[in-house]
C-alpha cells in the first residue's frame, strides 16, 4: 500500500499503487477493491477479549505488536496517534507478517491492531479474540490506483479484471 502525499503512481514512478484509507485520488484511476475493517487482535484469555467493540484510544498505551516499522498499517496507526495527539505507539516488537503478529499475540507479548480480514485468517488456528475497533477510520476503503492519462497495459487491464473478479467472489 502506498502512503500520501508522495504517491508513486500518480508521480509516475509506478505503473500501478494499492492504498487504504481516505486519500486524495486526484489525478488517479481508482478501482475499489472493497472495504476492510481494522480490528483488535488479542489473546481468547485477555480482559478485552470479551468485548463487543473498543476505542483505539482505549488502547494506547498496552503493549504492542506491530508490523514493520514504514509499513502501511504501521504508518495509518500511527496517523491516527498522532491525529489524537497521544505520543508515538512504540510497540514492543516489530514483525514481518499478520501471521507474526497473530503469533506473538497469542504468546503473550501483546495486543494489535490488524486489518479483519488477515486476522481472521490466522485467529481460526490461534487462541486469540477478534474484537471490532469502534472508531469510524477503522473502515478502511481499499483502491487500486493508475494514473489517469496513461495509457493502460493489458497486464495491467487483466490485473484490474483478475482483482475485482476475486473481490466479487469474496
Amino acid at each position: 500500500m502506498e502512503r500520501e502525499p508522495r504517491a508513486p503512481s500518480r508521480e509516475g514512478r509506478a505503473d500501478i499503487g494499492m492504498v487504504g484509507g481516505a486519500v486524495d485520488l486526484a489525478g488517479l484511476s481508482a478501482v475499489h477493491l472493497g472495504t476492510d475493517r481494522m480490528v483488535l487482535v488479542a489473546r481468547s484469555d485477555d480482559a478485552l477479549a470479551g468485548r463487543e467493540s473498543v476505542a483505539f484510544l482505549d488502547l494506547v498505551g498496552q503493549a504492542m505488536v506491530g508490523m514493520r516499522e514504514g509499513s502501511s498499517v504501521q504508518e495509518f496507526i500511527a496517523q491516527r496517534v498522532q491525529a489524537a495527539g497521544h505520543a508515538p505507539v512504540r510497540p514492543r516488537v516489530h514483525v514481518n507478517s499478520y501471521e507474526s503478529v497473530c503469533l506473538m499475540v497469542e504468546a503473550g507479548v501483546g495486543i494489535a491492531i490488524v486489518p479483519e480480514s488477515a486476522a481472521l485468517r490466522y485467529s481460526g488456528n490461534m487462541r486469540l479474540a477478534v474484537v471490532p475497533l469502534s472508531d469510524a477510520w477503522a473502515l478502511r476503503e481499499r483502491h487500486l490506483l493508475m494514473r489517469q492519462a496513461a495509457p493502460v497495459p493489458n497486464y495491467l487491464r487483466d490485473l484490474v479484471t483478475h482483482m475485482r473478479e476475486h473481490q466479487r467472489l469474496r
